[in-house]
């Protein structure tokens, strides 16, 4: 069964819309540990959740670092990056991403995750996505 996100609905905009968001969410599967970002043009929220122990961390992106960050993702095709689901598989944790725009008309979501696995040919691309992300939190956060 194929989950596949790729542009059905015309894929990412050409430029960034000003209500531009991103989610970012990492399960850590049977070790109790998630990373949760959001993304948006008013503010950001990193929130790490390590067996219980909450770290969130606050701040904001400029427009400069909101469009490169948008670049990326068109760079990387993320609108093109496909998944499939495999099926019952257990205990894994994993990244999904979304991204959503134009009044929440358009949403693009992308799983690697629990059943859900990233297609073998966009691979490269989804890690590109991946650690693009978790660089500019490190920068943005001081590696908190």
């Amino acid at each position: 069964m194929s989950c596949q996100s790729p542009a059905q609905d015309g894929g990412l905009p050409a430029k960034r819309l000003p209500d531009f968001s991103l989610s970012y969410h990492l399960d850590g599967g049977m070790r109790y540990y998630s990373e949760d970002l959001f993304i948006s043009k008013d503010s950001c929220i990193y929130d790490v959740n390590d067996g219980g122990k909450r770290t969130i961390s606050r701040f904001k992106l400029t427009e400069v670092e909101l469009d490169a960050l948008y670049q990326s993702l068109q760079k990387n095709e993320f609108d093109r990056i496909g998944f499939s689901d495999k099926g019952m598989v257990y205990d894994r944790g994993g990244v999904s991403i979304s991204i959503t725009c134009d009044n929440n008309k358009k949403r693009i979501h992308v799983s690697d995750a629990q059943s859900s696995f990233v297609n073998g040919n966009r691979r490269k691309e989804w890690n590109a996505v991946c650690s693009y992300l978790l660089s500019l939190v490190a920068k943005k956060t001081n590696g908190a």
